[in-house]
């Protein structure tokens, strides 16, 4: 959630898709993979370790974040992340890339919301995560 009235969704339609991601993620052999070419462009597709969880998700390359360090976007759920790039990088198999990334950024008509910088906006993000998300909604696309 980037602050209360943007946020990313996923569509029920595509959760066999999303399944099919998931365990083969689960399966990624990070040894067996190849490493990424050298420099990381931003924008690259990829996987990356989230030590966490202690599990590997697609991400697309936001760009550097220090030395050593990459920011990246997971593709499927939404959130960004700082990972080091020489443990925590790899290629993914060409099957993996065939999926259309599963998070899209949405945001809610006609409700005007504070950013999380404002005032009250933090509050209002954790108002609309604690009753809006992480379940589901029937909804009309408009764009």
């Amino acid at each position: 959630m980037s602050d209360a009235s943007r946020f990313h969704v996923r569509l029920l339609d595509k959760a066999k898709d999303q399944q099919k991601i998931d365990d083969a993620m689960r399966k990624f052999d990070s040894k067996s993979a190849d490493e990424l070419e050298r420099p990381i462009k931003k924008g690259t597709l990829c996987a990356a370790y989230l030590s966490s969880d202690k599990c590997w998700y697609r991400v697309r390359v936001i760009g550097a974040a220090g030395k050593g360090q990459t920011e990246v976007y997971f593709i499927d759920y939404g959130n960004k992340e700082t990972v080091e790039s020489d443990l925590h990088l790899r290629k993914l198999p060409a099957h993996l890339l065939a999926y259309e990334p599963q998070a899209m950024q949405a945001s809610f008509a006609f409700i005007k919301c504070p950013k999380a910088t404002q005032q009250m906006g933090t509050a209002a993000a954790k108002y609309v995560q604690k009753y809006g998300l992480n379940t589901e909604h029937l909804a009309t696309v408009i764009d």
